[in-house]
């Protein structure tokens, strides 16, 4: 319970620090000092600030929609506004964080979530495919080309919104993300799947 709340600190302490100085600029130290801890409880947490913003990215967006993935698939179209809309709520601080390149950086962080995601999902297209009988092997090749190619356009279009100031608003591009979603994937995934779905 005193990890998550040392946690939950320092994430909100960093995003309230985005508001006023370049994320670049702050350093660990005046993190700690904000949160009213030491040094060393923060490196007990986290290996660096790079680990802490992936952390607050983890929380914020990908544990609540794994959760809307998790429900019914009548809800799935609830996981661009959602994704979207949260990282418009913090903007100040996802401006700076993209900024941020190296190693442990944002952006390939978020790939990998996306890829996840879009696995979870597919798992569970893949699944319900098979309780309809309308499907008994699996190419998992053909599978994981789907969802590389459209995690990694959505991140470039992600990447693109973020770099452009986040000027049109997270619900107009939630519903293209929403068109892509159920339109291109689901097609693409029956394509890979070999279904011949009645039209």
């Amino acid at each position: 319970m005193r990890n998550s709340l040392t946690r939950n600190l320092l994430a909100n302490a960093l995003k309230s620090m985005c508001m006023q100085r370049k994320l670049e600029s702050i350093t660990v130290q005046e993190l700690a000092d904000q949160c009213n801890i030491n040094r060393g409880t923060f490196y007990y947490h986290f290996c660096d600030k790079e680990e802490l913003i992936c952390w607050i990215f983890h929380q914020d967006i990908t544990l609540p929609v794994r959760k809307i993935i998790d429900g019914p698939t009548s809800n799935w179209d609830a996981i661009s506004p959602l994704y979207l809309g949260e990282m418009e709520r913090a903007k100040a601080f996802y401006l700076q964080a993209f900024k941020i390149r190296g190693q442990n950086d944002l952006i390939s962080y978020m790939l990998k979530e996306t890829q996840e995601n879009l696995r979870m999902c597919a798992e569970l297209t893949i699944k319900d495919y098979k309780e309809q009988g309308l499907l008994k092997e699996v190419d998992t090749q053909r599978i994981n080309f789907v969802i590389n190619y459209h995690s990694k356009g959505s991140m470039a279009v992600i990447a693109d919104w973020v770099e452009e100031g986040m000027t049109i608003p997270a619900k107009e591009l939630a519903v293209y993300f929403d068109l892509m979603f159920s339109a291109c994937i689901g097609k693409a995934l029956e394509v890979a799947l070999n279904l011949n779905l009645p039209a």
